[in-house]
């Protein structure tokens, strides 16, 4: 017969690890959740926005995405790349005229090629597929419309911003810990500095209730959910840097907790 001693040392060691680990994979989601939200308020349209504190340049990146879009009708270059899609063979004509500085000619030649007109919000939200979400500046506009048009979707664009971004910024709040960034200086100083801009920390501290989280299931099945109540949340975040951005995120709490699990595996290392 053989006698096994030593089982119950084993068990409550195994336990103790156990309880220990949970505990880690508690702070890794919650660590995660709260580096979610601050890429998906980065992700947000226009990007990449994160570290700019001057919200006046920022409108401008929003303005200039915008009529890449829409060719306005004040503006001669866009209405000439738009031809030279739609009525290739009156591209030419046209530009002449403009450059004669013959605007009855020009205007007849716009009639005669018959462009498509109005604005549709989901061409913007299409032509963002650039870097960060950003409209490439190698395109030609899709549609033309008035110059108050294109005005009142810049404003419309430059509104929203902001308000899509502070939601995120909301959530990473509300999860707790500090919303900053490591820095490194050129000498190798270190500190730390804000990641989201002036204009939108403004818009979070005006309106908390933009964004919120919750963290549930204690130790045994810890859950943290983020949330955004921005109606255009989503609208302002493309769906392709939506997903990346959740897959880098599931990427990083599985490699921190296998890290957490070796961690708590080394010899010499007692659970607590």
């Amino acid at each position: 017969m053989v006698k096994v001693t030593g089982a119950r040392a084993a068990g409550n060691q195994l336990a103790r690890y156990a309880a220990s680990l949970q505990r880690e994979v508690g702070s890794i989601l919650r660590q995660e959740a709260r580096a979610h939200a601050v890429e998906l308020g980065s992700a947000s349209m226009p990007g990449p926005g994160m570290g700019q504190d001057n919200a006046v340049k920022f409108a401008a990146r929003v303005e200039n995405d915008v009529r890449k879009v829409y060719a306005s009708k004040q503006d001669p270059g866009s209405i000439f790349a738009l031809m030279k899609i739609h009525a290739p063979h009156l591209a030419g004509a046209y530009w002449r005229a403009h450059k004669s500085n013959n605007p009855r000619a020009a205007a007849d030649i716009m009639r005669r090629a018959n462009l498509p007109g109005g604005i549709n919000p989901a061409d913007l939200k299409a032509a963002r597929t650039g870097k960060k979400g950003r409209v490439p500046g190698a395109r030609a506009p899709v549609s033309l419309a008035t110059e108050a048009q294109v005005r009142v979707m810049v404003r419309k664009q430059q509104q929203l911003v902001g308000f899509a971004k502070a939601g995120w910024a909301c959530a990473a709040k509300a999860i707790g810990g500090r919303v900053r960034r490591n820095t490194v200086s050129a000498g190798g100083r270190r500190g730390t500095e804000e990641v989201f801009p002036k204009f939108v920390r403004d818009i979070a501290r005006k309106f908390p209730e933009l964004g919120g989280a919750s963290v549930t299931g204690g130790l045994t099945n810890p859950s943290v959910r983020i949330w955004s109540t921005v109606k255009h949340a989503a609208a302002a975040l493309p769906a392709r840097l939506h997903a990346a951005a959740a897959d880098r995120a599931r990427a990083r709490v599985t490699a921190q907790i296998r890290a957490a699990a070796r961690a708590l595996n080394k010899p010499g290392r007692r659970a607590a």
